[in-house]
């Protein structure tokens, strides 16, 4: 680091930095714990466009007590989504008393993605809180859709209604007729055009 007036003096022993005769103080940020690395506990072969579990060993540490529960969030590190084409699912784990857990991943493309042993995919944040479900269950209104596997229903929420063309079509004309293009579905820079060339014409035309 250097200045106008030469470089930056660092002083330890008072945590600041003298730099252009400008005190700049130094607060040194404790790291909350050791990154735990999730490792591939076998050679797996992800076939394409297809859904699968397997088996991960989550980093111990001496300190570890193996008596009591210790729930950790595992999700994907940056180094498993540069270097494999595949999905990995955040989930919660625990690894008190089990040699090996799950992870879910999922292949979207068209070839099969080989994954070795040892391979880090992601990495393990303990929770010291006790997590909390938000909905016991899936929107049931949709189990019909393919969408619904992964989807949850929240308060006040509407499900989507996709139409066709000739059904956003129809659904224009009978509802600039009927409000005179104030339902939003017109937009308001042209309702007032729209009102002047539906006058006096079917719902046809």
């Amino acid at each position: 680091m250097k200045g106008d007036q030469g470089p930056a003096d660092i002083k330890l022993t008072e945590g600041v930095i003298l730099l252009n005769s400008t005190t700049i103080p130094c607060f040194q940020i404790e790291q909350t714990g050791p990154i735990r690395k999730v490792r591939s506990a076998d050679h797996y072969v992800i076939q394409p466009r297809s859904e699968t579990l397997i088996d991960v060993f989550v980093d111990r540490l001496k300190n570890d007590d193996h008596n009591s529960p210790q729930d950790y969030l595992i999700e994907p590190c940056p180094q498993f989504e540069d270097t494999f084409p595949l999905v990995m699912a955040a989930c919660l784990v625990e690894i008190g008393e089990n040699v090996t857990n799950k992870v879910r991943l999922m292949d979207p493309f068209d070839q099969e993605v080989k994954l070795n042993q040892d391979a880090v995919i992601g990495i393990a944040e303990k929770l010291y809180t006790d997590p909390s479900t938000l909905f016991s269950q899936e929107d049931s209104e949709e189990s019909q859709t393919f969408n619904s596997v992964r989807r949850i229903k929240l308060t006040g929420s509407q499900p989507i209604r996709w139409q066709t063309n000739e059904g956003i079509i129809r659904s224009l004309a009978k509802k600039g007729t009927a409000d005179g293009g104030k339902s939003g579905v017109v937009p308001t820079h042209v309702q007032s055009l729209y009102e002047d060339a539906a006058n006096n014409l079917p719902i046809a035309d």
